[in-house]
């Protein structure tokens, strides 16, 4: 294609960029396109991008062009990027580039350009029904939402943050699976009641309230499971996660063994674990204390 026949293209681009959409207008006009180089491809779209964002972006992703151009386009919309734009930049280059080479692109951008990339982050979940990326990669793009949260860029809501969160805690949980997982499922007896609350010794008045106490909220069903990396424990207020750098005391009674963290304390029945159990539970409360 000539100089003039080029300069007639980017005419036509404008003018069609600047109306209605036509499928078969817009397949002809792509053709054309596609007939320059590369290079001189990218060179009549880039204005565009100024006068139609949603459109240019069409003929950006249907144009043909090289991954270094499609890079440059991605950088250039975390930079313009909305909260609803940025979806349309995403689109237009996801394809071209792939997955790892995007998830670098916001890694990098958390320190240059962190609210842009914020932005296109939440979008991700939209385009994994036809592209979705590996289960490594999806593992780094849940990693990545948690890093940019963690460092003050909220990307989706509380909610969704904190299954991301408890997603990633399971997966490193069960990597340790193999070295003598504990899982035992219980409830709390009268006598461990006792224990635990140090009510030992009461008139019948107080154990009658106390006894009213511990049917109201302790006779559920709890499911614990501890393993090298950490616990979980689980009743009717859900799942709580810890790993054992968590832990910040544990009481060791007659018939409960009590672990401590932030935010909670959890009592074991003894008489819920095998010998073999309790073994692997004390050594690992041993190696977490010390």
């Amino acid at each position: 294609m000539d100089q003039s026949e080029s300069s007639d293209l980017d005419v036509d681009l404008r003018a069609y960029v600047s109306g209605r959409r036509d499928s078969k207008r817009e397949q002809a006009l792509l053709r054309r396109l596609r007939a320059l180089p590369q290079a001189q491809r990218m060179e009549i779209l880039a204005p565009l991008l100024e006068a139609n964002l949603g459109t240019a972006l069409v003929f950006v992703d249907r144009a043909q062009l090289s991954r270094a151009a499609y890079l440059a386009v991605l950088q250039q919309g975390l930079i313009r990027g909305n909260a609803s734009s940025a979806k349309c930049w995403m689109k237009a280059t996801l394809a071209h580039l792939g997955w790892r080479r995007v998830i670098s692109v916001f890694r990098e951008a958390l320190t240059t350009n962190p609210r842009g990339a914020a932005f296109a982050l939440y979008h991700l979940p939209y385009f994994f029904r036809d592209n979705a990326p590996s289960r490594e990669l999806h593992i780094e793009l849940l990693q990545l939402i948690v890093l940019y949260h963690e460092n003050g860029h909220r990307v989706v809501p509380e909610s969704d943050f904190d299954r991301i969160r408890a997603t990633l805690w399971d997966l490193n949980y069960h990597s340790h699976d193999g070295a003598n997982p504990v899982s035992v499922e219980f409830e709390l007896s009268w006598e461990d009641w006792r224990d635990v609350r140090h009510v030992l010794k009461a008139d019948a008045k107080a154990l009658k309230q106390y006894r009213a106490d511990y049917l109201r909220f302790s006779t559920e069903r709890r499911l614990f499971s501890a393993n090298a990396y950490g616990w979980r424990h689980t009743n009717s207020a859900g799942i709580a996660r810890h790993d054992w750098s968590e832990l910040v005391g544990v009481g060791y009674q007659k018939r409960v063994i009590i672990l401590m963290a932030t935010g909670g304390q959890y009592p074991l029945p003894r008489s819920a674990f095998s010998e073999t159990q309790l073994g692997s539970l004390m050594r690992w409360l041993d190696l977490a204390m010390k």
